[in-house]
């Protein structure tokens, strides 16, 4: 796999970015990598005629033909490739694209439980330095055990390593772990039910007026 870096950072000759998110909503999954970076390095890479594009597109529909691709445009100067593919959770582990950055990863699902972990260092190499950060994005639906994770944001959970955080030496595992669904509260539930209980009688005293009216 780390193959697919060398040939994605050198796109961007002064560097990269990396971001990957995964939705996990009861037993199955939705994720998506993107990469990116400066829109006109790539146009100049596309011009060439021995291009390492076409070597990166054809690499990982080989290895990865689960992903469905397309070029992006993050931003007026940015642009990029993104992949993106849906599952089971119990698949996940040996289809996911995120091998891409970890020599091992393990996602398992026991007893209702998912537990997902990372070996503690990125793929970096020589080649590593050119990028300039990866962010890693878990999104669910499921009730938080423990994890790792630098940052969240109400059910969504960030892992975030700039460039200094790349380097040998620092811990870049990602750790989680997720029980069953979380449980809509009766206070939810009420609260729901006096909303559209409200929007009811509103619709009677309106219509009534109108009728009222004529």
């Amino acid at each position: 796999m780390k193959k697919y870096l060398i040939l994605i950072c050198a796109i961007f000759i002064t560097g990269c970015s990396a971001e990957y998110n995964l939705i996990i909503k009861d037993n199955s999954y939705k994720d998506s990598l993107l990469l990116y970076g400066n829109q006109n390095l790539l146009k100049e890479q596309l011009e060439e005629e021995d291009n390492n594009i076409d070597i990166m597109i054809a690499t990982i529909r080989q290895e990865k033909p689960n992903y469905k691709e397309k070029i992006i445009e993050k931003s007026i100067d940015v642009t990029g490739y993104e992949y993106t593919s849906s599952g089971k959770i119990k698949n996940l582990e040996s289809n996911s694209i995120v091998n891409l950055f970890y020599d091992e990863v393990s996602i398992k699902e026991e007893n209702n439980i998912i537990t997902i972990k990372t070996s503690d260092a990125i793929r970096n190499g020589d080649y590593g330095t050119k990028l300039d950060d990866v962010v890693i994005n878990i999104k669910t639906n499921r009730k938080l055990i423990e994890t790792n994770a630098h940052s969240k944001k109400q059910n969504t959970y960030t892992w975030r390593f700039e460039s200094g955080d790349l380097d040998e030496g620092v811990d870049h595992t990602i750790y989680i772990k997720l029980g069953e669904k979380q449980k809509v509260s009766i206070k939810t539930y009420m609260l729901i039910g006096g909303s559209s209980f409200l929007v009811i009688i509103l619709y009677v005293l309106i219509k009534r007026k109108i009728s009222n009216s004529f």
